[in-house]
């Protein structure tokens, strides 16, 4: 994949853990890497349809939602991008993001006013 110097937005689906693990585990028998993955709670995934997906690069960038606060739409944040293995854009692998409402209390705790 090329590497843009805009600032890109993409629309993603949110996959459930289980079909993301597995998904991840199939990239991962085929790899030439030796890894092992195992998603937690703390993570969700998301993409992985219409070589879509976040890249080297992005790391900490943000994943969003629209959701509607008082009454009003406003996007969210939901996930940080966190990693990927092998190449961006695999058709069938999303990507893994840190799940922020599993680290609100630390956030919290650590912002300053």
């Amino acid at each position: 994949m090329e590497r843009s110097d805009v600032l890109l937005k993409a629309k993603l689906e949110r996959v459930e853990t289980p079909t993301c693990q597995k998904q991840i585990d199939e990239v991962a028998r085929t790899s030439r890497k030796k890894i092992k993955i195992t998603l937690d709670d703390k993570q969700i995934c998301a993409g992985g349809k219409d070589l879509v997906d976040s890249c080297q690069g992005d790391s900490g960038g943000p994943l969003m939602w629209l959701s509607k606060v008082r009454n009003q739409s406003r996007y969210v944040l939901f996930g940080v991008v966190s990693f990927g293995i092998e190449n961006c854009g695999l058709v069938n692998f999303p990507g893994v993001y840190v799940r922020v409402g599993s680290y609100l209390g630390w956030i919290m705790s650590n912002m300053k006013a």
